[in-house]
């Protein structure tokens, strides 16, 4: 038996409800004329990210996002954040735990299998432990005037995982933050 099969044929794992909720920037200080000046916001689709659920060691859920901005200026900066609601190992576990990888395409994902494939470039925007707050870089995010950033939201739970994280719940809320320029 391999031992994919065999890592196959253990419980599955969980991570309940993953909800993507969007994040928005500052509203505009006293003495600024917000019907004039449309406020900055930082704008995903969709709103709600479907869960991710039984999960085996070296298995992995994709999901398409699209960041565009909304509104006059620039962002300083745009953060990626990760909140565990209920916690368990496998959010715990930095190194044998859920991992996030998030990947832009320069242009739309599309549908591959089970899974999604870029015909273009693909930039590696982060990869890291699922939970935190990880700052993204601007320059791969090409977020600019009406330009959207095609990403894919990668959860995976390594191979080096086995069986001992078998039947955990993880309920973990991901938001994408946009920091105007000149606000932190």
């Amino acid at each position: 038996m391999s031992t994919r099969r065999s890592l196959a044929a253990a419980p599955a794992l969980l991570l309940s409800a993953a909800v993507l909720v969007v994040g928005s920037a500052a509203a505009p200080g006293k003495g600024e004329h917000a019907e004039r000046r449309p406020r900055l916001r930082l704008i995903a689709t969709p709103r709600k990210v479907p869960p991710a659920v039984q999960l085996a060691a070296g298995d992995r859920v994709e999901r398409r996002i699209e960041l565009r901005k909304r509104g006059r200026g620039r962002f300083g900066a745009i953060y990626f954040v990760a909140r565990a609601r209920s916690r368990s190992t496998l959010d715990l576990d930095r190194l044998n735990g859920l991992h996030v990888t998030l990947k832009r395409c320069a242009k739309k994902w599309r549908r591959h299998g089970a899974g999604y494939r870029c015909a273009h470039s693909v930039t590696l925007v982060s990869t890291k432990p699922l939970t935190g707050r990880r700052r993204l870089k601007l320059r791969k995010l090409r977020l600019r005037g009406a330009r959207r950033a095609h990403l894919l939201l990668v959860i995976s739970l390594p191979a080096t995982a086995g069986t001992a994280l078998a039947g955990q719940r993880s309920r973990v809320v991901y938001s994408f933050v946009g920091v105007p320029r000149g606000r932190r």
